[in-house]
């Protein structure tokens, strides 16, 4: 049997819904006459932008990795485990989220802002996005 699997983009003002292309909408559930389905919604939000990818690998991990004497991969991986690991997740297997789930404001003033508090404690400087130029 398949699945039919289908996503539609909306936004909520008011408490109404409206879809961004309702008869596409419309359309699809035909698919499911008869059938029952799984109506999920989620947020949709912005991933980081090229900017942002620029400065987290060339100024943050890349301080970061010279300092601490890891690869700018391991480096990465060792954040991930110290300020993305789920807390509520099995201590034996805790759910690492990867950093494209995080949103733009999540990813630059909570993560990137823990990995610069952290750098600080050990007397590493991590310059702002704003006091460095990327190409």
């Amino acid at each position: 049997m398949s699945k039919i699997a289908k996503n539609f983009l909306f936004k909520v003002e008011q408490g109404k819904m409206t879809l961004d292309d309702p008869a596409k909408f419309r359309e699809n559930l035909k698919h499911f006459e008869g059938r029952s389905g799984r109506l999920c919604i989620q947020e949709v939000f912005r991933k980081r932008s090229t900017d942002q990818n620029e400065y987290y690998w060339g100024v943050v991990i890349a301080i970061s990795s010279e300092y601490y004497g890891y690869t700018p991969e391991e480096m990465h991986e060792a954040f991930k485990y110290r300020f993305l690991r789920d807390l509520e997740s099995r201590e034996d297997l805790p759910r690492i989220k990867s950093t494209t789930e995080l949103s733009t404001v999540e990813f630059m003033d909570d993560y990137c802002k823990h990995i610069q508090k952290f750098a600080a404690e050990d007397g590493v400087y991590i310059p702002d996005p704003n006091e460095v130029t990327l190409y």
